[in-house]
């Protein structure tokens, strides 16, 4: 059985983890940025390993 899963973020929150922050939150810097990746990255791994995780990719809603 497949089971899509999506995760949604708000475009402040696009802005901020490209380094441009708002009222709505601070900008990331580069080793949160790293450090948010590299944990996705684990996450992403124990699925991909075991065949369980077909795909994965960011599609942009919109800009």
């Amino acid at each position: 059985m497949k089971h899509p899963v999506s995760v949604q973020g708000a475009h402040a929150d696009h802005e901020a983890m490209a380094g441009r922050g708002s009222a709505q939150g601070p900008a990331w810097d580069e080793g949160s940025l790293t450090a948010m990746v590299d944990f996705m990255n684990t996450l992403n791994e124990e699925p991909a390993t075991s065949g369980e995780m077909l795909d994965g990719r960011a599609w942009p809603t919109r800009w």
